[in-house]
């Protein structure tokens, strides 16, 4: 597959006329509780020609796109963004746009711009906005779940990952680790619950799809309890720092130059 991957990403490069900075899996791949059946999800980072960035209409108009979507047949989620759009967003603290940086499934090495962005990721860490990003995602997904009979088992991780990560930035104010099972065994919380946690994540990457509701009492139990602690924990959180946008202007020009010289 990976070399599926690399020839989607060289046409990519050659139907758009870009250069990809990096590339990189995220989803269950990178969470650590796919199967064998899972999707690829790949993203990656790009960017234009400079005469694109030197004209009167901004990147985003026209076919200078600044996000592009592929569907493919080979189970490949193929979707990127483009650098100025990352570097916005990067600018807020998204932690989408994190994930992908600490990721270790790597399909195109990061250019040397991406390189110093990870730097500055590390440096100037946004606890806030991405404490809010797990808690919004874990909320969110347990709706959904919550009261739900046969309940499937990715649903459920999707939940428990977030709201493990959101406990974590509120406890060390560090970006979380990506793979499920490093939060589990990092988390402060009772043993058998987290055995419990851990028989689920062994069931999906084995290739089980459903779980029973009288099979998620304790952990029900554990997000009704641990989802409005973290909602008052939210209130009580400082400000982000501010990254100074000179600082990611001079980034964009480093990667314009890297990428076409």
């Amino acid at each position: 597959m990976r070399g599926t991957i690399q020839e989607e990403l060289a046409i990519l490069e050659k139907k758009h006329d870009i250069k990809i900075l990096y590339a990189c899996e995220s989803g269950s791949r990178s969470w650590g509780y796919h199967s064998q059946d899972s999707d690829y999800d790949v993203r990656f980072l790009y960017i234009h020609r400079q005469d694109d960035y030197l004209s009167i209409d901004p990147v985003g108009i026209g076919r200078k796109r600044d996000a592009i979507e592929v569907k493919s047949e080979h189970k490949l989620d193929v979707a990127g963004w483009e650098i100025t759009k990352a570097l916005r967003l990067f600018r807020k603290g998204n932690a989408s746009l994190l994930e992908w940086l600490h990721t270790e499934n790597i399909y195109r090495s990061p250019s040397p711009s991406i390189i110093r962005l990870k730097e500055l990721s590390n440096k100037n860490f946004h606890p806030l906005a991405c404490f809010h990003h797990y808690l919004n995602m874990a909320s969110r997904n347990y709706r959904e779940w919550q009261d739900i009979e046969n309940v499937k088992l990715k649903a459920v991780l999707n939940t428990i990952r977030p709201a493990l990560a959101a406990r974590w930035i509120e406890s060390r104010h560090t970006f979380p680790p990506l793979l499920l099972q490093t939060l589990l065994e990092q988390a402060e919380i009772e043993q058998s619950l987290q055995d419990e946690m851990g028989g689920l994540l062994a069931r999906k990457t084995a290739g089980e799809r459903l779980a029973l509701q009288q099979q998620l009492v304790h952990i029900r139990r554990y997000l009704n309890t641990e989802l409005p602690s973290l909602h008052e924990v939210a209130g009580r959180m400082p400000a982000d720092p501010i990254i100074p946008t000179e600082v990611l202007d001079c980034l964009f020009r480093q990667a314009l130059k890297e990428a076409w010289e």
